[in-house]
């Protein structure tokens, strides 16, 4: 059995704030909508999201069930309503809290047979309970395959026996559309940088994990006064991070914009994308850098290391360590290594990290599980 236009795919994701995994999850509706599949999205949470806009344009709906706090018993009588309505042939959960609430729903026994394919998109805790390692093996049993994003998610799972079966476990890296561009010029004379100038930038949300203060203390440190740093994005340690800049005297060095829908064009106005992560699942943002030629200075965590070459398409460098990143800065200042390593990236998205190759593995994911629930 293969997926067909009368299939009906039913996602059920976290929220859909902006965030590596739910711009995956855009790209994945988007193209299967695109291929005729009946295609509904569901969000735990009701966070307005411009990503929510994205969805419904390219003809997916989006159902919020207005989860207020974990444990809340409404929202699975809410996802069981959307199961009598859709009548879904599949489903595909991604993130703990999304996972943990398909499966309570698929409690009843209408729906006890209805396949399940679990996504991790990260290597951490299940949820901050002391229970976690069992309630995360108990959610993994009921689905049929789990989808890791790299090869760190898997490892990080299987050695907590996520799934039971290890050949339930399958790796789907992220892909981006290689051809998309954007026009960075317009952004770098709005930030006040100019075209001679190197611009460093981070793309994310402002949040622990990505470890911005080591990299403004990084900064810091970089003995070039022209260079520039522009964080692109939005989180709780903002206010924290923009008195960091002006405890140091960073001001006229340090932009935040807040969150941009236009992420080609901001690709394209920075000379060197920064990731300082403590860990990642994957880092799509990588990604999205590398396809716009872009070399990359990020930590060696995680799975960084199966997306970025060190010395070939960008530099790694070890976490929280200040001075091993200035010195990564001061190495792409070069701008014959900086060209050498961005024409290296572009060209190791098209070959290993394309969209059009990671939509084709999850199909084939799709019609291997229906194949197997037909039997």
């Amino acid at each position: 059995m293969k997926l067909s236009a009368s299939k009906a795919i039913l996602h059920v994701i976290t929220s859909i704030a902006p965030g590596g995994a739910e711009k995956h999850l855009l790209s994945l509706a988007q193209q299967q909508v695109n291929d005729g599949l009946r295609v509904r999205v569901v969000s735990l949470l009701g966070v307005e999201s411009p990503l929510q806009a994205a969805f419904e344009k390219c003809g997916v709906s989006v159902i919020s069930l207005g989860l207020r706090w974990y444990g809340q018993w409404g929202p699975v009588k809410q996802l069981r309503l959307v199961l009598v309505d859709f009548q879904p042939d599949l489903i595909h959960a991604h993130l703990p809290p999304a996972e943990l609430y398909v499966r309570l729903a698929l409690l009843d026994r209408d729906y006890s047979k209805v396949p399940l394919i679990i996504s991790k998109h990260n290597d951490e805790r299940f949820a901050p309970i002391f229970f976690e390692k069992s309630l995360s093996c108990w959610v993994a049993k009921r689905a049929q395959k789990v989808i890791c994003i790299s090869h760190a998610v898997e490892k990080y799972w299987s050695e907590r026996n996520v799934p039971s079966d290890p050949t339930q476990a399958c790796v789907v890296h992220y892909g981006v559309d290689a051809t998309s561009s954007g026009e960075g010029e317009e952004l770098r004379r709005l930030w006040g940088v100019d075209s001679s100038v190197v611009l460093f930038g981070f793309v994310g949300r402002l949040v622990p994990q990505k470890a911005l203060e080591n990299l403004l203390t990084a900064f810091t440190q970089l003995e070039h006064p022209d260079a520039r740093l522009v964080l692109v994005g939005d989180g709780p340690l903002k206010g924290c991070l923009e008195r960091q800049v002006q405890s140091t005297g960073m001001l006229e060095r340090v932009r935040f914009t807040g969150f941009r829908e236009d992420i080609p064009s901001v690709m394209s106005a920075v000379d060197v994308l920064v990731l300082g992560s403590d860990y990642e699942g994957f880092g799509l943002v990588l990604l999205e850098a590398m396809a716009a030629g872009k070399p990359v200075l990020a930590t060696h965590v995680s799975a960084i290391p199966e997306v970025v070459v060190d010395g070939e398409t960008g530099i790694l460098v070890p976490p929280r360590n200040p001075q091993a990143m200035a010195t990564g800065m001061d190495a792409l200042m070069d701008s014959s290594i900086r060209q050498r390593m961005g024409q290296a990236a572009a060209v190791r998205v098209r070959e290993k990290f394309c969209l059009k190759r990671m939509i084709q593995q999850t199909q084939r994911i799709y019609d291997r599980v229906l194949n197997s629930c037909a039997a």
